[in-house]
């Protein structure tokens, strides 16, 4: 028997959205759980600042912004299937336009939230809107996402019009029947609303491609336009676009395939969904791996020095596990088994397409880390863990709560919402098993990709202490400690440990004081007045350091023996020819002989040598080195000079400190007078508020139009 719609009655029935039972109640509530668990480090984030992250100086951007580009590309997948396909007239694509589009929307509004994540001070996200510069890619990104997720929404909300005045008839008399003949705005399927709705639909698909291409291009000139190794590409648009369908292709696939399999739709979702699916990805796989040879081989073959240290810390060094398995097992691998015919069945394609999904996580992860972990202006004198990024425990939870989160809407648009659209569909529907059985599994497959909580077991662990002794001459002397413990990593910093500090000779022995290791693992003590005399008497000075009784790990005692020296920087000027002279001597006052002395001026970003490459004292302990060249100084023509003897076996790390005035007076420019990309935010480029400002009126403007038509949809009854 068949209702008004054509459907049999019993096909229809298994079709309709149905309560959860207690396994889907339990999945709902494990995503929630996850979910909770990562608003809950996002509050502890926003009470304690970003300082519990791993983020520092360097590695500004970690796994967020990871997450970010990883949400923004699979969100591409909803102009892909449901538009391209539509605009092509490619009929198979039907049955995937409604997984497509609900991915798509799930993405995009985590990619919008993942953001605010990552600020610092996200109450002051209005500034965005009241103080931001048009010429800034992170305000395009801001406008463009915004438009994007108006368009997917509409994508998705136009065609469920006539499901959703199906089910309203279905469930008549009960609240959500009610509900769902509100929201299909009193559909009937009359001629003139199959004709406004084609029209609109056709509307979106055109304005959506565009705006797809621009979300994932501005994303990628967030990075492109910051002056990085790695970032610094002409190739990163269409690069980053490309890398967008493929990944959301591949997410598509592995959605369908759960679908299929445990709601019985063999007749809708059919072998041959999957091969066409498995050639578009071949076909995209290919597209990016040519854009990958782009991306490394140009600067391999020019191999920059800076460029160097970041491939090589892809290709062979820190990074290099991950960058050749998201090669070989997120791209090359993919394309050949695709390639065969029996590849493309659904079993090896929804494998397929998982490797493709979760290297298209850790591929986001190695175009953020690496780069910023490898800047134009070496590192220097900075703690060790800046020139690393380990995901801390709250950085992992929110992102996992993230994920959990955009698997959450999957979930409750799958309770709420038919998976293929009915009424599209002419065929009869066989029966089905229960919808949230299905969606449990698939959620736990999805889920199962990329979130794993680690837990690791608290136990007495051996640790490596170091203790080091720092001296600028004038100031007080001072000691630092740094706690590490081996990891899956090498060593790892360790937090929370007490280190105690004792000062000794041949006769006794007194305590210093202690230091609570920081989260780099690192702690700074500053000898104290009451030992001054007999730092001042002593020529040897022996430190023990020692952790004891601690909880969570071993024992250790590291001891330091230090011999007192006195770095002097003398500087002289005769006939313009200015003299710099550094004397390093002993305890008694004798000169250090064969000792090498690095000497430097201090700048703004960093140091500048001064001198020969490796400055050695002679036999009277000096160095004489004649500057003929005036340097920059600062705005009064001063230079800040610097000599440091680091690391000494005897010496300990010794340092001294002069300004002297030898600079050359900068003469500075305005620069900003007149309208640039560089300008303030009321200088901004004619062409660029032009450009910018007719695009986004364009599209809000097409966006009101089908807001009209979905007036006129109600009114036409």
């Amino acid at each position: 028997m068949k209702n008004d719609n054509n459907i049999p009655s019993n096909d229809l029935k298994a079709l309709m959205p149905d309560k959860f039972g207690r396994v889907g109640i339990l999945w709902t509530w494990s995503l929630l759980l996850l979910f909770a668990i990562g608003v809950a480090a996002y509050i502890y984030q926003i009470r304690n600042g970003l300082g519990i992250t791993a983020m520092r100086d360097y590695a500004s951007w970690g796994i967020y912004i990871s997450n970010f580009v990883f949400f923004v590309a699979i969100s591409l997948v909803g102009s892909l299937v449901s538009a391209i396909l539509h605009l092509a007239g490619v009929s198979w694509g039907r049955p995937l336009n409604r997984i497509a589009e609900i991915i798509a929307v799930s993405a995009i509004v985590f990619a919008g939230l993942i953001i605010i994540v990552d600020m610092g001070r996200p109450d002051r996200l209005w500034h965005l809107f009241a103080y931001g510069r048009l010429q800034s890619p992170i305000i395009w990104d801001v406008l463009v996402i915004t438009t994007y997720l108006v368009l997917s929404l509409l994508l998705l909300y136009f065609p469920l019009l006539p499901d959703l005045a199906i089910i309203g008839k279905e469930k008549e008399g009960t609240f959500l029947g009610r509900l769902y003949t509100r929201m299909s705005l009193n559909w009937t399927g009359s001629e003139k609303q199959k004709m406004i709705l084609k029209r609109a639909v056709k509307v979106i698909a055109i304005s959506i491609i565009p705006m797809a291409f621009a979300i994932h291009t501005v994303t990628s000139w967030l990075f492109a336009t910051t002056y990085r190794p790695g970032w610094d590409s002409t190739n990163f648009g269409p690069y980053f676009v490309s890398g967008a369908f493929l990944a959301g292709a591949a997410g598509v696939v592995i959605a369908m395939f759960f679908y299929r399999r445990y709601y019985q739709l063999e007749k809708y979702l059919t072998v041959s969904h999957f091969d066409k699916m498995g050639r578009l990805i071949v076909m995209l796989s290919l597209l990016y791996i040519y854009f990958n040879i782009n991306e490394y081989l140009v600067p391999g073959f020019k191999m920059k020095a800076t460029e160097e240290e970041h491939l090589v810390s892809l290709f062979t060094g820190e990074f290099s596990t991950i960058f050749w398995a998201v090669i070989g097992l997120g791209m090359i691998l993919p394309t050949i088994v695709l390639l065969i015919p029996k590849g493309r069945q659904p079993v090896p394609l929804v494998i397929m397409s998982i490797l493709i999904v979760v290297g298209a996580w850790f591929k986001r992860y190695l175009i953020v880390t690496p780069t910023l972990l490898h800047p134009f202006l070496p590192i220097e004198d900075a703690p060790e863990s800046y020139s690393h990024y380990i995901p801390t425990i709250p950085e992992v939870m929110i992102t996992v709560g993230s994920l959990a989160g955009a698997l959450l809407i999957m979930t409750f648009f799958t309770r709420f919402l038919p998976i293929i659209p009915i009424s599209e569909e002419e065929e009869p529907v066989v029966e089905v098993k229960s919808q949230h059985m299905g969606a449990m599994r698939i959620m736990t497959c999805l889920l199962i990709l990329g979130m794993a909580l680690p837990i690791q077991a608290q136990q007495k662990q051996k640790v490596k202490l170091n203790l080091n002794y720092y001296h600028e001459m004038g100031q007080t002397p001072y000691l630092t400690t740094r706690v590490r413990t081996r990891g899956e990593r090498g060593y790892e910093p360790v937090e929370g440990v007490i280190v105690n500090l004792f000062l000794y000779d041949e006769t006794k022995m007194g305590m210093l004081g202690n230091i609570t290791s920081d989260v780099d693992g690192e702690g700074t003590f500053i000898l104290p007045d009451k030992f001054q005399t007999a730092l001042d008497t002593l020529s040897e000075l022996n430190f023990i350091a020692r952790i004891l009784d601690d909880p969570n790990y071993k024992d250790k005692r590291e001891e330091l023996s230090i011999t007192r020296a006195t770095l002097d920087l003398k500087t002289s000027e005769i006939d313009s020819i200015r003299t710099i002279q550094i004397v390093l001597s002993g305890p008694d006052g004798e000169p250090a002989a064969e000792e090498q002395v690095y000497i430097y001026v201090k700048r703004m970003f960093g140091q500048m040598p001064i001198g020969d490459k490796y400055n050695i004292t002679d036999d009277e302990g000096t160095i004489t080195i004649l500057l003929k060249d005036q340097i920059p100084g600062d705005t009064e023509g001063n230079l800040e000079l610097c000599a440091r003897v680091s690391d000494h076996d005897s010496y300990g790390t010794i340092s001294i400190t002069k300004k002297v005035n030898w600079g050359a007076v900068p003469s500075i420019e305005p620069i900003h007078l007149g309208r640039s990309l560089w300008g303030t935010r009321d200088k901004a480029p004619v062409w660029l508020l032009l450009v910018a400002n007719v695009t986004i009126i364009g599209f809000w403007t097409v966006i009101g139009y089908l807001l009209f038509q979905l007036y006129m949809i109600r009114q036409s009854t």
